[in-house]
Formats: C-alpha cells, sequence, structure tokens
C-alpha cells in the first residue's frame, strides 16, 4: 500500500508509517519494519513514541531484544523520551530471549530516568526470572 501511495504521489504521515510497521510486527516481519522506520528517518516524516513502540515490539516479537534496545537510542537521539511502553517491549523481548540481566537493568534504567514500571513490566520480569529459574529475583 505505501508503494501505490508513492506511486500516486500521496505524501506519507507518521499514521501511515506507523500502520505499515504495525503490519510488519503483526507478520513477524522486524525487518521490514525497521526497513520503514529507517524510511521514515531519510524522508522528512519524524516518527514519534507510537512509531518506536510498534517497532521495540517487531523486535521483540522476532526475538532480536539488542535490536529492540536499538531503538531506545534511536529515540534518544530523535529527542524522544521513552515511555513504559517502549520499555515493556524491550522487556519482553529480553524475557523471550532469556535475558534476565539485561531485563533487570532496563528496570534500573526506567527508575533512575523516573518512568514507572507497570503490571505488565513486573509480568515480563517475573516471567523472565522463572525461565532462568532466579525465584529469589522473581520474589523481588
Amino acid at each position: 500500500f505505501l508503494a501505490d501511495m508513492r506511486d500516486a504521489e500521496v505524501r506519507h504521515n507518521v499514521v501511515t508509517y506507523n500502520a505499515a510497521i504495525h503490519a510488519c510486527s503483526e507478520g513477524q516481519q522486524w525487518a521490514k519494519a525497521l526497513r520503514l522506520l529507517l524510511e521514515m528517518h531519510r524522508s522528512e516524516c519524524q516518527p514519534d513514541a507510537v512509531t518506536f513502540t510498534i517497532a521495540t515490539s517487531a523486535c521483540a516479537k522476532g526475538r532480536r531484544w539488542a535490536k529492540a534496545f536499538d531503538m531506545l537510542e534511536l529515540m534518544k537521539q530523535d529527542s524522544l523520551r521513552p515511555n513504559v511502553a517502549v520499555y515493556n517491549a524491550c522487556v519482553h523481548a529480553c524475557s523471550v530471549e532469556e535475558q534476565w540481566n539485561k531485563a533487570i537493568g532496563l528496570l534500573e534504567q526506567m527508575w533512575r530516568q523516573v518512568i514507572r514500571p507497570d503490571v505488565i513490566t513486573h509480568n515480563s520480569l517475573i516471567q523472565c526470572c522463572s525461565a532462568e529459574r532466579l525465584w529469589q529475583q522473581a520474589l523481588q
């Protein structure tokens, strides 16, 4: 559809990009989602927090925790403050890949940035710790 829009000389906006990135995420196409994010950067369309949340979720679904972390850095480069939804997607990516130490590091980073973890954050952390049989950490 994006190609059709280009052919019709319809200008993309953040909503159309977010929809396309979301479709890629749902289709387990994390690499295509990230290519669309790069395309946004090249065009005059500025990604927003929703864009990064969707892209981070695509990385998590694709079992690419390191790429999910890259989204946090890209947000900062774009002068956007990561929110709890982006952190949750990163923590989820860590839990999928059993990167419990990275997940706990994200929790600490959230507290330092005064971003309050929510029930989703904690559930993902518990899942991550239980997968590694780290019941003591899961109880903390």
